[in-house]
């Protein structure tokens, strides 16, 4: 699971889906998005939720991982009227806590 904060810098009333473009690679592979259900401190409709122009919010995203070891490098760029720039991070899921089942 991923968070980052987004601000909308945009005219118009948007959310995080419609104007970014994510994506997460582990050993250079497109990582597929998982769906996760109760996981305490995360919210999975945070990226359609609609911003007003100049405000600022969480963003959650949840990806599988192909093993637990290999790093996660993840890339945020815009997804329409993109200037080119790419924001980009580099996981190793080692290093990371995880997630504690229910009991």
């Amino acid at each position: 699971m991923i968070t980052y904060q987004w601000t909308n810098n945009s005219e118009q009333t948007t959310n995080a889906m419609s104007a970014l473009l994510e994506n997460a690679y582990q050993n250079g592979v497109q990582m597929d998005g998982a769906i996760v259900v109760s996981t305490p401190g995360y919210r999975s409709g945070t990226s359609t939720r609609n911003l007003r122009p100049g405000t600022s919010a969480s963003v959650h995203r949840a990806f599988l991982l192909a093993d637990g070891s290999s790093p996660v490098e993840f890339e945020v760029s815009e997804f329409i009227g993109s200037s080119g720039g790419v924001l980009s991070t580099v996981f190793d899921p080692a290093e990371l806590p995880t997630a504690q089942s229910a009991q």
